[in-house]
């Protein structure tokens, strides 16, 4: 049995995750932290329509913090998040904010359980593009392309 027919069967029977991680390299970084300032003030809120659409209910937002199981550490200020009810997400996190420039990095992860045959792009098309227009990140950078698409 060839991997493409395993995973054609791992899609039929439990549908499959569809991710993306979208980089944006060397951006201002008073653009970046200005961006993430304002999502984190303006996380959609549980019950609320990403964008009016009533296919991206969010269920949950925040800053993701992680408690370390080992050593008991806690992290906060990791990225900034919106959970949606069916199951989508997407995350913000910024990183290298020092005087060269940013990196801001998009996470977007969605399930079908039947659409399993898209190219990622296609099947992240709407949620990547909700999460873009919810950040504001085209305004705060000037940037209409990801530098590195994973």
């Amino acid at each position: 049995m060839s991997l493409r027919a395993v995973l054609a069967d791992f899609y039929a029977q439990y549908g499959r995750h569809y991710f993306a991680r979208y980089d944006y390299e060397d951006v201002s970084s008073d653009g970046a932290k200005g961006m993430m300032a304002e999502l984190r003030a303006n996380l959609p809120a549980a019950g609320s329509l990403v964008l009016g659409n009533a296919d991206m209910v969010v269920q949950e937002s925040g800053d993701f913090s992680y408690t370390d199981p080992v050593d008991g550490s806690f992290t906060s200020g990791q990225g900034l998040y919106v959970r949606l009810e069916n199951g989508s997400r997407f995350v913000f996190r910024l990183s290298g904010t020092g005087s060269q420039g940013a990196t801001i990095r998009l996470y977007a992860e969605q399930y079908h359980a039947t659409q399993v045959d898209l190219d990622p792009q296609q099947a992240l098309g709407p949620l990547l593009q909700a999460a873009l227009a919810v950040a504001k990140l085209q305004e705060y950078t000037g940037r209409d392309a990801p530098t590195v698409i994973t």
